[in-house]
């Protein structure tokens, strides 16, 4: 019983202290991976607006990517590193176009499927792609890439694209 108690006043401080974080509009980045974080939309990223580099890998997130849905307007024009490794993150890939200053994604290990990406050749400061190990399908073709031009490592390991 004591354990359990334990929990949930842990749990309970996670909440407050997640909340917390989206009072802090300045803030850069933020890591918290291997923190059991679970379910679809960290709600936090609503108000952060100067948003950098983005880390929730080895979590039990799952779902949509929700994140990107609840990054602020402005957040998705600054964040550059957004990494969903090892989470259990399903259904088709959005267009993640729309994040316009991003230069690293990494979303190997989950649960995707589908096309790899959409509108991924509008994603111009791409400079690392890893979507390894989902259940991706496709072809990635030099209409692809051809905007790509600062692209240095692409990883599609262990999906069906080609």
């Amino acid at each position: 019983m004591a354990s359990f108690v334990g929990a949930v006043k842990l749990f309970i401080s996670l909440v407050i202290w997640l909340n917390a974080l989206s009072s802090l509009q300045a803030l850069q980045r933020i890591n918290l991976r291997g923190n059991n974080l679970e379910g679809g939309r960290p709600k936090f990223l609503g108000n952060i607006c100067n948003l950098k580099e983005l880390d929730l890998r080895d979590n039990k997130l799952s779902g949509s990517l929700g994140v990107v849905k609840n990054l602020s307007r402005c957040a998705k024009d600054s964040l550059e590193v957004l990494v969903l490794a090892r989470n259990q993150v399903t259904r088709v890939l959005p267009d993640l176009s729309i994040l316009s200053s991003l230069r690293k994604l990494s979303l190997s290990g989950n649960q995707l499927k589908g096309p790899l990406l959409v509108n991924i050749e509008k994603m111009s400061q791409l400079e690392l792609l890893d979507v390894s190990s989902n259940s991706l399908h496709g072809v990635i073709s030099e209409v692809h890439l051809f905007n790509l031009t600062k692209l240095k490592e692409l990883s599609r390991s262990f999906n069906s694209v080609f």
